[in-house]
């Protein structure tokens, strides 16, 4: 199986299969807050942050939504809140923060 497939969901059943990529200039900071919003909605318990400041590139904004969800969602399962902060200063960066919880021994 492709890694880059299964990771960002798609698999060979995928609908994105047979379509091309289709990069369009896209803010990343947008779709970060999209993505946080959706989960904020579905995960009020958890604390979600963006720090993002306008980064527009040529991306795919449905594969890029899909990978910060995936991104998301396995963050949350593995950690009591999320910040996601993206930067523009080496490059477009995307980073998922995750608190460290001390467990008593």
């Amino acid at each position: 199986m492709n890694f880059y497939r299964f990771t960002f969901g798609l698999q060979p059943h995928s609908p994105w299969r047979e379509d091309p990529l289709s990069p369009t200039p896209v803010d990343l900071s947008v779709v970060c807050r999209e993505v946080a919003d959706d989960f904020k909605m579905s995960h009020p318990d958890r604390k979600i942050t963006v720090e993002s400041q306008g980064i527009t590139g040529q991306w795919d904004e449905a594969r890029l939504h899909q990978a910060l969800t995936n991104l998301v969602k396995n963050a949350i399962s593995h950690g009591g809140s999320v910040k996601i902060d993206s930067n523009a200063e080496d490059g477009t960066t995307i980073t998922m923060h995750l608190p460290r919880e001390t467990v008593a021994a």
